[in-house]
């Protein structure tokens, strides 16, 4: 009658439930970054970005028609 089997259901969700459950408490032991490391993450993410656009400015003037 039914499509699914309802025990097997109510196990797959309680299995999804406690699965994520689970990951919660193990992110919960991550490092915290502090405003600082954002900062100089953000500055070293900055500067690689600026170094990559002069590097195709020189690449496009050199192969210019």
């Amino acid at each position: 009658m039914f499509i699914f089997d309802p025990i097997a259901m109510l196990i797959a969700v309680a299995g999804v439930f406690a699965y994520f459950a689970f990951k919660g408490v193990g992110s919960a032991n991550r490092k915290e970054r502090s405003n600082e490391d954002f900062i100089k993450w953000f500055a070293e993410q900055e500067a690689k970005r600026s170094k990559d656009y002069v590097r195709y400015q020189n690449w496009l003037y050199d192969h210019r028609q």
